[in-house]
């Protein structure tokens, strides 16, 4: 399964910064006491990773004053991600980040949520980026009769041991809403737990989607029917007609009748007289070709000019898409173009003395350089007035090259009506001396007319009735197939829940031996988890268990993980386990449950007080954090 390793983390804003590359495979402490920055540190984390920090918000009633006072700040996470490194850059207050994938050398920029100019220039989130390369298929929960997706924050509350969350609940809450009852619903809990410890089932997720558009696909069909059928009502209504066999049948009368009339027409017509009525018809045709081919000419010009604007419009959408490529490099590192600042030159960084009225260079050709050196904020503005740009080139194409080819339809039947037009003009003058009964042809060509109109009724009725045919054939096959896959579904749906039910016995396994192993055989109750998956301990025991309750729960996912193939990506952060009244002793012995991972192939990252540190874990410390070496340092 996938697997997330951190390398190093930096902040950087006007006034602080902070970095730290010391990280390494397995486990990771921080040390720290109160006030020095502990929790800020996971926050940062968890921050690069998408996740909501309310303390870094306006509107928040304890904000984290460095950052929320803090200018043009930022925080960059390096992370591996199955060996291939990526660089995350957040901007502190926006909802999307930046990703420069390494290996590549590519640059992108997502929203964290499914609105917004980068979501409608990608179709996905920073969510779908990074459960994709961590090989965790989209999952959906339908709840109260709507569909949400499962995101990475809400996997991430089983890898993020938070010290805000109260320990007796377990899974992580932190920065959720109470009113949301998505988030906090049993289903959503459920879920996260059961994707976490299951193992990658490709073709059940493809199977899922598969089948998902096939009923989409089903509900387009049947709209469709529905439209035809209202259709032909409408036309059967005007036509007199309402079977298929009914309009077949009037059909083939009407055509006959029609090729009777038209060849009792070209009967009198052989009768070679030369009337005022064919000079009239003569001379009418001659006028509708001469107007036929001033139509065409102009049609010619008029699609020379729209293919120029087309021309253009591809030209400026080629522009547009290489300027949005470079606005998401500028994106990412942004931090470093803002170079020029407090007077100060942008090639060396030392003061500079301009003249008045000159270049920076020295030069008279006064410009005003500041003007071309923009903060985050506005390079995120032109990027949403490039892709504004880019969906208005999108569209101005789209019409063009509709107009186009309407102009270019329009031409041929032109061409058509030309030739046929001079056929008949050649025919006409051809045939000398046509003597007819003027009243008898009038009358034909009357009801040659009116059967030409009931066919044409009665072509598009048999038309739709052919459509419906079709329409329901291919309905009734889809019918098959979604009844093929939801079949198929349900043996992957069982097999899936196999595989779910032997790793929460392993899990459950796991779980009780560690809590038995710390309390040394005061638990003598099987310990198992409830239909929530929540612990079912079977006795009393005091407050401070909650803690060893919930650190053991995550700590059970990680060895799972370790052990088995499972989607859980061997990463886990807990920020101190000081709370709820446990002594020190409890907490290093807890924390002594960290030697087996110490430098197993995944990463823990622990922030703690020094008082709990063991010392043998010395060398596992990333940076000591003091009253004077606080993590966010003034510059």
């Amino acid at each position: 399964m996938g697997r997330i390793m951190i390398k190093q983390i930096k902040y950087e804003g006007d006034k602080y910064y902070y970095f730290n590359n010391n990280f390494n495979n397995g486990l990771n402490i921080l040390l720290g006491e109160n006030a020095n920055g502990k929790s800020t540190f996971t926050y940062l984390i968890i921050y690069a990773l998408g996740g909501k920090v309310p303390y870094f918000e306006k509107d928040c009633k304890e904000p984290i004053s460095a950052i929320l006072d803090d200018t043009n700040n930022y925080v960059e996470l390096t992370l591996m991600i199955n060996n291939k490194v990526y660089v995350l850059n957040r901007k502190i207050g926006s909802n999307y980040i930046s990703i420069y994938d390494k290996s590549k050398e590519e640059y992108i920029s997502l929203n964290l949520n499914r609105t917004g100019y980068f979501y409608e220039k990608e179709g996905r989130t920073f969510s779908d980026w990074i459960l994709d390369n961590i090989g965790i298929n989209l999952v959906e929960i339908n709840q109260h009769s709507t569909t949400h997706r499962v995101n990475f924050d809400d996997l991430m509350r089983l890898m993020y041991y938070d010290q805000k969350t109260e320990n007796e609940k377990i899974i992580s809450e932190f920065a959720i809403n109470t009113s949301n009852f998505y988030k906090n619903g049993i289903v959503m809990r459920r879920t996260i737990f059961e994707i976490l410890i299951s193992e990658f089932f490709k073709e059940y997720y493809d199977t899922y989607f598969y089948l998902k558009e096939i009923l989409k696909d089903k509900e387009e069909k049947v709209q469709k029917k529905n439209a035809i059928v209202e259709l032909i009502q409408n036309l059967s209504r005007n036509i007199g007609y309402t079977s298929d066999d009914k309009v077949l049948n009037k059909l083939e009368k009407s055509k006959k009748e029609l090729s009777r009339l038209i060849n009792i027409r070209k009967d009198i017509n052989s009768e070679n007289s030369f009337e005022d009525s064919v000079v009239f018809r003569l001379t009418e045709l001659q006028k509708e070709t001469v107007s036929l081919i001033t139509e065409k000419n102009s049609l010619k010009g008029y699609i020379e000019e729209i293919n120029e604007d087309l021309n253009k419009a591809l030209i400026v959408r080629e522009n547009l898409k290489n300027d949005i490529k470079h606005l998401e490099k500028i994106l990412f590192t942004s931090q470093y173009i803002n170079i020029i600042n407090e007077g100060k030159c942008p090639f060396c960084q030392e003061d500079l003395h301009i003249d008045n009225k000159k270049c920076i260079c020295g030069s008279d050709k006064y410009l005003d350089y500041q003007r071309f050196i923009y903060s985050d904020k506005e390079y995120t503005n032109i990027m949403k007035s490039k892709i504004r740009g880019l969906k208005t080139a999108n569209e101005s194409i789209e019409y063009c090259e509709k107009e186009k080819q309407n102009m270019i339809n329009r031409y041929k039947e032109l061409e058509e009506q030309i030739y046929r037009n001079m056929y008949n003009i050649k025919q006409i003058t051809e045939g000398a001396n046509l003597n007819m009964n003027t009243a008898a042809l009038d009358e034909i060509t009357e009801n040659i007319i009116r059967l030409k109109e009931e066919i044409s009724g009665l072509e598009i009725l048999k038309e739709k009735y052919d459509e419906l045919a079709e329409v329901s054939r291919d309905i009734e096959n889809v019918d098959q197939l979604i009844e093929t896959y939801k079949k198929k579904l349900d043996e992957l749906e069982e097999e899936k829940q196999r595989k779910i039910e032997n790793n929460l016995i392993e899990f459950e396994e796991i779980y009780e031996k560690y809590l038995k192993s710390y309390y040394k055989g005061d638990i003598v109750n099987k310990i198992s988890l409830d239909r929530n998956y929540m612990p079912k301990i079977g006795v009393y025991k005091e407050q401070s268990f909650n803690v060893p309750k919930r650190f053991f729960y995550y700590l059970s996912l990680l060895k799972l993980s370790i052990d088995k193939h499972i989607n859980f990506p061997r990463f886990l952060i807990i920020d101190t386990l000081k709370s709820e009244g446990i002594d020190i002793e409890n907490l290093k012995k807890i924390t002594s449950y960290f030697n087996e991972f110490k430098d197993v192939e995944c990463q823990i990252i622990l922030t703690s007080g020094y008082e709990e540190h063991i010392k043998e874990f010395d060398k596992y410390v990333i940076e000591r954090l003091t009253d004077s070496n606080k993590l966010l340092k003034k510059k």
